[in-house]
């Protein structure tokens, strides 16, 4: 009886595995393969069999319609002795797959992404281009003659989380960006700690922004330190770019006239404090601005002062901050 119900397994599995149509029966799918034209065509069987579908059949009906045959459990295995073995079963699918260039794919470590943005603030508009670059590989003489600020981002959680940008710091060395900043979500005692991502910032002339990090500043207090995003925005806001473009200032034609009629006014002691109560405005105005901004109220309050006592304006217009005057 156990004999017979073995005998009625074997003859059931072999009615699975023998069937002489199996390739008739994907027909239908020819002309809708042919209209579409996916590039990765696989025809897969657990294994060709001499009895129903051969091998021989089976690499003819591929050759015709451009498939590759893919055995799930061939009976002759890749001799591992080989120098390259060929790939078989869903090994050889999952590898056919991963060699797609799919349409939906986000490209990793393969090319830098540029964003266009425009800065706009009170003092002046300036359009820049933001670039995600991989690796030092990546990096062009476009990217190289362009860049004025630098900002790396490092997993705080990995020990070697700073070791991955030592690449970069021939680079940065090289090029001189007026801004750098490194960022982590938040230091960590058990990968990077404070104290040595501050020593590296140290060391390398870097700005450290946490992007979360777990003691906010006191909102209690008078001139609370920024963080974050808002930070890093401060920065890039601060910097001086080659594309400027300055904002007119309605403030300083105010302070030019107010200016001109202190210095046209009589030489007494009264006009002499009121020019110089002016002028000490003018200066405690500048000193709350961040330090490139500073520069360039500076060089706005020189030009009041100029004009205010009978220079010309094209005298101190082609002046820059670096020139002798």
């Amino acid at each position: 009886m156990q004999q017979q119900q073995q005998k009625k397994k074997k003859k059931r599995w072999s009615n699975t595995v023998v069937e002489t149509d199996g390739l008739e029966k994907l027909s239908p799918w020819i002309s809708v393969v042919e209209d579409l034209g996916p590039e990765v065509l696989i025809l897969v069987c657990d294994r060709v069999c001499e009895q129903g579908v051969s091998r021989h059949t089976a690499q003819q009906w591929c050759l015709a319609h451009t498939f590759e045959l893919v055995e799930l459990n061939p009976q002759d295995l890749p001799d591992e002795d080989d120098d390259f073995p060929e790939s078989t079963g869903v090994k050889r699918i999952l590898q056919a797959l991963n060699a797609n260039v799919w349409s939906s794919v986000e490209m990793k470590d393969e090319a830098v992404t540029w964003y266009p943005w425009t800065l706009n603030n009170k003092y002046y508009t300036a359009d820049v281009r933001l670039c995600t670059v991989p690796t030092t590989f990546q990096m062009t003489a476009d990217i190289a003659q362009s860049m004025q600020a630098f900002i790396a981002y490092f997993d705080s959680t990995a020990t070697d989380g700073l070791e991955k940008l030592s690449p970069w710091i021939s680079v940065v060395e090289d090029l001189g960006p007026e801004v750098l900043i490194l960022v982590c979500d938040r230091v960590c005692e058990q990968g990077v700690s404070r104290h040595t991502a501050q020593q590296w910032c140290l060391a390398h002339t870097f700005e450290l922004v946490e992007l979360n990090p777990q003691d906010l500043p006191d909102e209690d207090d008078d001139f609370p330190e920024s963080t974050g995003v808002k930070r890093i925005l401060q920065a890039l806001n601060a910097n001086v770019w080659s594309s400027v473009e300055m904002k007119d200032d309605p403030m300083t034609h105010l302070d030019i006239q107010e200016l001109a009629n202190l210095t046209a006014g009589d030489a007494d002691v009264e006009n002499f404090e009121r020019l110089f109560t002016k002028l000490k405005e003018m200066k405690d105005k500048a000193s709350s601005l961040p330090h490139e901004q500073r520069k360039v109220h500076a060089e706005k309050a020189t030009k009041a002062f100029w004009m205010a006592i009978g220079g010309e304006e094209d005298e101190v217009d082609d002046l820059s901050p670096g020139e002798d005057s």
